[in-house]
């Protein structure tokens, strides 16, 4: 018996940030979906994407607007996002779900996935936006307190 669950931490798209642009992540994030989908669609899969994962602007979100690669990741893994985790992360790129395998479903296990580009060093909107951006903190305190 082998493993049954992946976790998917995103950086898909090769760290050459010169070539980057919207398209060219999503063709990257495309073609790893159909992969795992192709090749191991028997895992329970649990995605987030990485700071590599943003073409628009490179390592950067801006989390006043919803950036482009949001709605587009969300297309592309919504099968392995339960309904609340999906609209959840169609909201800036985090959420949180119940874990499960294949044949279990843990109702005190929860997987929540944080957006990192919230702190990252090279996102420069993080310039001003420094106070919570896309209210990541206020949710995570309110989930993990409704979890406790």
């Amino acid at each position: 018996m082998g493993p049954d669950t992946l976790f998917w931490t995103g950086d898909v798209a090769p760290h050459d940030q010169w070539n980057y642009s919207q398209d060219y992540c999503e063709r990257y994030n495309k073609y790893f979906t159909d992969y795992l989908l192709k090749n191991l669609s028997n895992w329970r899969t649990f995605v987030l994407e990485g700071n590599h994962d943003f073409g628009e602007v490179i390592n950067s979100q801006n989390f006043e607007v919803t950036d482009p690669m949001i709605p587009f990741l969300a297309e592309q893994w919504k099968q392995w996002l339960s309904e609340e985790a999906l609209e959840e992360f169609k909201v800036n790129g985090f959420y949180t779900q119940k874990f499960a395998t294949n044949d279990k479903v843990y109702d005190n296990v929860n997987v929540i996935a944080v957006n990192t580009e919230a702190t990252y060093n090279a996102n420069y909107y993080l310039i001003g936006q420094r106070s919570d951006p896309g209210g990541q903190l206020a949710w995570l305190e309110q989930k993990l307190t409704t979890m406790e």
